[in-house]
């Protein structure tokens, strides 16, 4: 059972029940509420599932940063070519507002999916746990703070740009009437 110690090292066991995945799940979930520094995740079922959506989160994010800088770049480079640069804008807004929405909120997203390592089981016995084991790892309040910034400042800036783009390329043209 996990301590009220944030900074320990919370393990949650694989058990033998017919309620272990529910059991597994509440103690994964107040071990994410308390703030624990590090969860090692034993059971299959659990650990797969909280990998995937931690890893969803991740590509949210990578997904948004990448179109939203390709999309200012695309529109630097070609202004009157909106075919490479809506379509980057338009992910980089939806994938980013999908990230705020569905992902920000859930206590998981404070943490990493760290491999086995020496570093990371450091004080544990890596013979006491399972080949299935996933650890997470903490992220620093910092680290999300600037993440959030960094990735709703690119989002917006790559709509920004698009829109000035093509507000200056239609006053600019002919009427098509």
């Amino acid at each position: 059972m996990p301590s009220d110690d944030p900074a320990k090292c919370i393990i949650i066991r694989e058990i033998s029940d017919p309620n272990a995945f529910e059991i597994s799940e509440n103690e994964l979930e107040k071990a994410l509420e308390r703030g624990c520094n590090r969860i090692i995740i034993e059971p299959k079922k659990l650990s797969d599932e909280t990998s995937t959506w931690i890893h969803v989160g991740e590509f949210l994010v990578t997904t948004s940063m990448i179109s939203g800088f390709g999309s200012i770049v695309s529109s630097l480079l070609w202004p009157k070519r909106f075919y490479t640069y809506v379509p980057l804008a338009t992910i980089s807004l939806f994938s980013s507002t999908v990230h705020h929405k569905l992902w920000e909120a859930d206590p998981c997203s404070n943490y990493r999916v760290e491999t086995f390592t020496k570093d990371n089981l450091a004080g544990l016995e890596p013979s006491k746990l399972s080949s299935s084991s996933v650890v997470l790892i903490k992220r620093s309040q910092l680290f999300q703070d600037r993440l959030v910034l960094i990735r709703t400042a690119i989002s917006l800036l790559a709509a920004a740009f698009t829109a000035w783009r093509i507000f200056s390329y239609f006053r600019s043209s002919t009427p098509w009437w």
